[in-house]
């Protein structure tokens, strides 16, 4: 079955706007689905590319005719239950699910119909839902700005605050201080990193990665933390900030002695410098300036090892489930939980 889904998710990202017939064929939706349906599909088929998904669910319907798209949209995005969430918190959540569009008007769609439904589950949090539209649109152009290399000018605090300055339906201006904390939380950590108080965990534990290095080095220790998006590395068990992240889209994993590889799922294509051409693993950097420094890994695979075969087993299967691997060995006997409380100094 896993290689139906791996087939119908690869047309579904080469054509995102004719890609439910491929799941249909798959078997994943029946002839017909109700947008409810088929929204549900598409978030519990993981190898759908991000890129393609926002494609998607921001594409236009025809002026005259079934909303079938707006209708896909509502159902997905009230799959989300924001409530308790501060808005910013919320927005990195619902962007965790999908890349947004570059055009304007379909990230407008997306973030449209996300504000009405926080607000909806934050009654009295902001003023209006179309306030509530204006700060997530803003906070959208603020991440695009703050970690983008092309632009060498970042806004400032206070430009940001003046931005929104009369933005309520009162003409009055949201709270600096809550304004203040977007601010400083979205320019640390952009919309691809996930706050670990928010994430989705799969599995967590300790592991050593194995130094690439040609002179014998010592391998780092590390803890580990696995979502459904991306693979977490810790300097300390109780760190609330990674110290770098490899991404599982486009990844498979291999199992290897006491531990794993993860490596390129397709041919890696090298750029002008002989390199890989896509980021595989981000370090980040604290250099004190309030931001977290982006220092992009110059591999394109990455070895690690644990405590005993049980346990590379185990990582092995549950990065499978969302990757684009099919898995060729049985899931592992039940273990004890990998987080042992033991607390082991990491470098990067």
């Amino acid at each position: 079955r896993k290689r139906r889904v791996q087939t119908a998710a690869a047309e579904f990202n080469r054509k995102p706007g004719k890609g439910t017939g491929a799941l249909v064929r798959a078997g994943i939706l029946a002839e017909g689905a109700a947008p409810v349906e088929v929204a549900a599909a598409l978030r519990a088929t993981a190898a759908i590319d991000k890129a393609a998904l926002g494609e998607f669910l921001s594409l236009p319907d025809p002026k005259e005719g079934p909303h079938f798209h707006k209708e896909t949209l509502d159902a997905f995005v009230s799959g989300f239950d924001f409530a308790a969430y501060r808005i910013d918190e919320a927005l990195r959540i619902f962007l965790q699910a999908f890349r947004l569009p570059g055009e304007a008007q379909k990230i407008d769609r997306l973030i449209e119909e996300f504000a009405a439904q926080w607000h909806a589950s934050n009654v009295g949090a902001l003023d209006h839902p179309d306030t509530a539209y204006l700060i997530a649109f803003s906070l959208t152009m603020l991440n695009s700005d703050a970690h983008s290399a092309q632009v060498k000018k970042k806004m400032t605090r206070e430009q940001y605050l003046g931005q929104l300055r009369g933005t309520c339906k009162d003409g009055s201006s949201p709270d600096p201080a809550m304004l203040s904390g977007f601010y400083a939380r979205v320019t640390r950590l952009e919309w691809s990193v996930e706050e670990r108080h928010l994430m989705r965990i799969v599995r967590q534990g300790w592991m050593a990665k194995k130094s690439r290095r040609k002179v014998a080095a010592q391998d780092r220790r590390l803890f580990a933390v696995l979502s459904s998006r991306a693979l977490y590395f810790y300097a300390e068990q109780a760190d609330l900030e990674p110290v770098a992240y490899i991404r599982l889209e486009g990844m498979a994993v291999v199992p290897r002695r006491l531990g794993f590889e993860v490596r390129p799922a397709a041919p890696v294509v090298l750029g002008k410098d002989g390199r890989d051409s896509e980021v595989r693993m981000v370090k980040l950097l604290d250099r004190g300036d309030g931001a977290l420094a982006k220092e992009p890994s110059r591999h394109s695979s990455f070895a690690f090892v644990v405590d005993t075969e049980r346990d590379a087993a185990a990582w092995v299967w549950a990065i499978r489930d969302w990757t684009l691997d099919v898995p060729d060995l049985p899931p592992p006997a039940p273990s004890a939980p990998d987080a042992d409380g033991r607390r082991r100094r990491a470098t990067l």
